[in-house]
């Protein structure tokens, strides 16, 4: 811990007086000038040793000297990137180094551009083998990312390890929806509400993880929310993957993911 120049003082002078023949250690006198021109130089020794013991750890150090800790694990800090988020990937950089685990696998394939998650199944292939899932902004993947995520996985993967990039099975969803709008609202507020709620609906849709039940209630509760103006709704019609449905919750598999297909408001 670091002390004060007064505690720092303070022991100095105890230990004169304890140690040798000296008694005199007042202010003013010659032994209380060394004591003092001592204390100085201990306190930034300590000063000293106490950054050098913060900024010494990656979970305390910041700036040039938590860049300096990453250089070591060769993780450079990304321009603009703060020391929270940069402090994060060197803890992590940890196991990339170590290379051949789930860790560095998942974190090299969420470094290709593009790539929002991954999901991995094991023992997709057999013994010694995995599926990778990619999930992007796009309901579709492009094979062009498929395969800059197969590369970066053959990369970091043990050897004789079998490991596959896919995309998850997307299942369509198509909703015909009426809303019930207050007598006060006009025509462009409704338009404008429409179109509100088209987007609040494939949002929620489109990011669902894979093998997510689709909530009805969830899905009624973010329309209502979209403005006050609705004063309610009747989903009256609802297909997946091209097939009607009642209006219930819906589950996927593991390796499937709703996509919002058609979404047709009266």
């Amino acid at each position: 811990m670091k002390k004060s120049k007064e505690q720092i003082l303070n022991d100095l002078d105890y230990r004169i007086r304890t140690l040798t023949d000296i008694t005199n250690t007042n202010p003013g006198s010659v032994a209380r000038t060394f004591l003092e021109v001592l204390t100085e130089e201990f306190y930034e020794f300590y000063t000293e040793l106490e950054l050098a013991v913060t900024m010494g750890f990656v979970s305390t150090a910041t700036g040039r000297y938590l860049d300096l800790i990453g250089e070591l694990l060769n993780c450079i800090r990304i321009d603009g990137e703060t020391d929270e988020n940069y402090r994060s990937r060197i803890v992590n950089q940890v196991y990339v180094v170590a290379g051949a685990n789930l860790t560095a696998i998942r974190l090299k394939a969420l470094s290709v551009d593009g790539v929002k998650d991954v999901i991995f199944k094991e023992y997709a292939h057999g013994a010694g083998s995995f599926s990778c899932y990619v999930i992007t902004d796009d309901a579709q993947t492009s094979a062009a990312t498929l395969r800059a995520v197969q590369s970066a996985i053959n990369d970091t993967k043990a050897y004789g390890i079998y490991g596959e990039v896919k995309s998850p099975v997307l299942i369509p969803i198509e909703l015909m929806v009426r809303l019930i709008f207050s007598s006060d609202t006009s025509s462009a507020e409704k338009t404008a509400i429409r179109q509100s709620v088209v987007n609040e609906v494939r949002s929620y849709i489109d990011n669902m993880v894979l093998g997510e039940t689709l909530i009805v209630n969830e899905l009624i509760q973010r329309v209502m929310d979209v403005s006050t103006k609705i004063q309610d709704l009747d989903i009256y019609g609802m297909k997946v993957n091209g097939v009607s449905r009642y209006v219930a919750n819906t589950s996927s598999k593991w390796d499937e993911r709703f996509i919002l297909d058609v979404l047709d408001i009266t």
